[in-house]
């Protein structure tokens, strides 16, 4: 079963094809054994990435790849982070939220 309805489904193919100019990494954390957040969450970034050959996908194991997930501050699962050269015209790089102010 899809995560993503068909109708969205298009609605979403045609937005990347007019708005996706960069590659965007979408990367996973997950465990082994998932809960059904985790496997939904996965199955829904490799259900977006299937909609645009822009967008690629990684999936960690949360706790065997856990230095990864150190390095990008992930402490709870399920996760993504998204990875995009440029953000709405802004350098990414200038672009890191307070995760701590976030409820």
């Amino acid at each position: 079963m899809s995560v993503i309805d068909e109708r969205s489904r298009k609605s979403l193919t045609e937005l990347f094809q007019k708005n996706l100019v960069d590659e965007v990494r979408l990367i996973v954390f997950t465990q082994e054994f998932e809960c059904g957040s985790c496997k939904e969450t996965r199955d829904l970034v490799q259900e977006l990435a299937a909609l645009s050959n822009k967008i690629k996908y990684e999936v960690y194991d949360f706790q065997r790849d856990g230095a990864k997930a150190s390095e990008l501050q992930i402490d709870k699962i399920p996760a993504v982070v998204v990875v995009v050269k440029k953000l709405y015209g802004i350098d990414s790089s200038d672009c890191r939220p307070d995760m701590n102010s976030w409820h």
